[in-house]
């Protein structure tokens, strides 16, 4: 589709930079006579089959599925809410379904519009007894992720909780289509408020990354869009907690956020948790926001849905960067790590489907469960993985040129 191609050039125009950016020294070095086959990366071509079949074939990785929330209960309980006809391991059920508003330990995510199957992952033997009654029947859940960049602490991504007694993020009242249903007005405050939440976590986000690039020396260009970023995201979370306030929304004020300092601060994690967070979630989030405008038919809505396309299309630019910065003085070794992560996300065996429950307000800017998963794929296949191979084939050129030059 137009939309990948449009994505793809725009990207790729972001990142040309001069192969020899990769040179260390600081004096001139004489221009490489490059081979004709090596003169640098080619994008992939605009006619490529970007069709649904295509896709389908490509295992699922599934890199939208993040794992955020924990749930752990007595056997009793467990039961009560275990899938039909499932086995049983030390008494507790092997899937639950837990019904929409359950809130999880930790992180403090709840169950949002439909329930959710979660699955076992801790148990205790029968005979076990804990003083205090801890539970002994222990759960995960995932959800679609929207894509942006997450806040993540450990392994959880982590948003704030509503809480009215704070003060509201919701600007401006906006005139929207409401749909005549309150199921599906229901839902979609539901889903725009989740969004505005997300959006508000991904402030901290950047926050958290502007001291990651600082702790490995990032030139001042990528700190200043590092900020400008994180307003960027002030502004999304506003206009989706205005979005939830006007279909229904009871309250738009985000709690407290806990506190996520920097993480290892060396150059190889730095570049993996760019490009799983920015480079590929910043990538999906663009293009499937830029799907939602496309089929929404309320001109309010739509605006809403191209201003964040456009900013998380500004974003991934930003995580490519900065990987294409931290490979420039690469001995190898990132760039290893790197197919290392790409490798684990693309690998998979998951097909589309459209077995998540949530149903498709395509008109009111929501994508359905399967456009949501054939544009990400899209974006990985067509988008995340010549990017990567590009770039890394271009800081190996770089090596070479500066191997082979006087100033080695």
């Amino acid at each position: 589709m137009h939309d990948v191609h449009r994505l793809r050039r725009a990207l790729w125009t972001a990142l040309s930079l001069p192969i020899a950016a990769g040179c260390t020294s600081t004096d001139p070095v004489p221009k490489p006579q490059v081979e004709p086959s090596k003169a640098g990366p080619t994008p992939p071509p605009d006619d490529a089959k970007d069709n649904v079949e295509a896709v389908e074939r490509v295992p699922d990785s599934r890199p939208w599925a993040c794992e955020v929330a924990h749930w752990c209960e007595a056997r009793a309980e467990a039961i009560a809410l275990g899938s039909p006809n499932v086995a049983l391991t030390n008494g507790c059920p092997a899937t639950v379904e837990l019904p929409e508003g359950t809130t999880s330990i930790g992180a403090g995510t709840t169950v949002g519009a439909t329930s959710v199957t979660a699955t076992l992952v801790h148990t205790l033997p029968p005979d076990v007894v804990i003083e205090g009654g801890k539970p002994d029947c222990c759960y995960s859940w995932t959800y679609e992720c929207r894509g942006g960049r997450p806040l993540v602490i450990g392994e959880e991504l982590v948003v704030a909780r509503i809480d009215a007694a704070f003060e509201s993020w919701s600007e401006s009242a906006v005139g929207v289509r409401l749909p005549a249903g309150r199921d599906q007005r229901d839902q979609l405050a539901r889903a725009w408020l989740c969004d505005a939440l997300f959006e508000h976590a991904s402030i901290a986000s950047f926050a958290r990354s502007t001291l990651e690039l600082m702790a490995v020396g990032a030139p001042a260009s990528l700190l200043a869009e590092t900020h400008r970023a994180a307003l960027d995201e002030v502004r999304h979370a506003a206009l989706c907690f205005d979005l939830a306030a006007a279909y229904g929304a009871p309250a738009t004020a985000p709690g407290p956020l806990p506190c996520a300092g920097p993480r290892a601060s060396s150059r190889s994690s730095v570049a993996r948790t760019t490009f799983v967070e920015g480079c590929v979630g910043e990538t999906v989030a663009a293009l499937v926001a830029k799907r939602a405008a496309s089929a929404c038919t309320d001109p309010v809505v739509t605006a809403v849905l191209e201003t964040i396309a456009d900013d998380e299309a500004r974003h991934a630019a930003l995580a490519w960067k900065v990987v294409q910065w931290l490979l420039r003085d690469d001995d190898g070794t990132i760039a290893a790590e790197l197919k290392t992560v790409w490798e684990a996300v693309v690998v998979g065996g998951n097909e589309i489907t459209d077995g998540d429950g949530r149903v498709a307000l395509a008109e009111y800017g929501r994508l359905g469960a399967r456009a949501t998963r054939v544009a990400a794929q899209q974006a990985h296949v067509q988008i995340v993985g010549p990017m990567l191979d590009a770039l890394i084939q271009q800081s190996s050129r770089a090596r070479e040129s500066c191997a082979g030059s006087v100033w080695a």
